[in-house]
């Protein structure tokens, strides 16, 4: 049966189920709901974020979300960043890892980034971040002082494509910086029966790691026998003194930038 609604009765419904006029969430539990939030831009999604949970909540919160690991960000679909569970991560891409790879396969080339590369690409990343998270830069500079093509945009291809090989992402926070770490192993996420969860993530047996366009296993820390080091943040890491971002920041309505 088909419900015919006014203007203002579908801009209510919208507003609604989207959160915007705030609800009794969690951070974690808001990006649970909606399965990812499009995060390219940081700050941006940070306040879409604090926006939509429970009253209160601020952008240092939301951060925190990020360095007690029950958030991250990655190239998830599309190839595009996205904010989202650790959980819904691994089953997303268990779903779109192989299509990304297949999209950007022309741009790799074209980039001299063959399979040796990336795979060198991942062993520095790997042995580095099982010891600390780093920030983009360091990773940068590690790849170059090992003899490895960033310029140009290669280490970004890089670092996407490690991520949606389940590598690594973005994770907890120095300061209004954001880290880089390893993403942990784990099981395929539960059967669930949210009704507000989408079709592709949703009741379906996804594996615990996605496959690379070969069909071959993408966690070379097995291969290559790296170590892995379970790294959480308990605290906020050293900076310059200067208070991270915008902790008054009201979680509604969101002021200007």
């Amino acid at each position: 049966m088909t419900t015919a609604l006014t203007a203002d009765e579908a801009r209510r419904a919208r507003h609604s189920a989207q959160l915007l006029g705030g609800s009794d969430l969690s951070p974690a539990a808001v990006v649970d709901r909606a399965v990812a939030l499009q995060g390219q831009d940081l700050p941006a999604v940070l306040r879409a974020i604090a926006l939509r949970s429970a009253p209160g909540t601020t952008v240092d919160d939301v951060r925190a979300a990020f360095d007690a690991g029950s958030l991250v960000r990655s190239w998830s679909m599309r190839g595009t960043l996205f904010a989202t569970t650790p959980a819904r991560l691994r089953a997303l891409l268990g779903h779109t890892a192989g299509r990304t790879h297949r999209a950007a396969a022309r741009r790799r080339g074209a980039l001299g980034l063959d399979d040796a590369t990336i795979a060198r690409a991942g062993d520095i990343a790997a042995d580095a971040l099982a010891e600390r998270p780093l920030p983009r830069a360091a990773l940068l500079a590690l790849w170059d002082a090992g003899g490895l093509p960033v310029r140009d945009g290669r280490g970004y291809h890089l670092l996407m494509h490690l991520a949606v090989d389940g590598l690594l992402h973005w994770g907890p926070f120095d300061g209004a910086e954001q880290l880089l770490t390893l993403t942990p192993l784990g099981e395929p996420p539960p059967r669930t029966r949210s009704r507000r969860s989408c079709a592709a993530t949703s009741g379906l047996a996804v594996p615990s790691r996605p496959t690379t366009p070969r069909g071959g296993s993408s966690c070379r820390r097995r291969r290559c026998g790296r170590r892995r080091a379970s790294w959480t943040t308990s605290s906020r890491s050293p900076s310059t003194g200067a208070r991270r971002g915008s902790s008054g920041i009201p979680s509604r309505p969101i002021p200007p930038a």
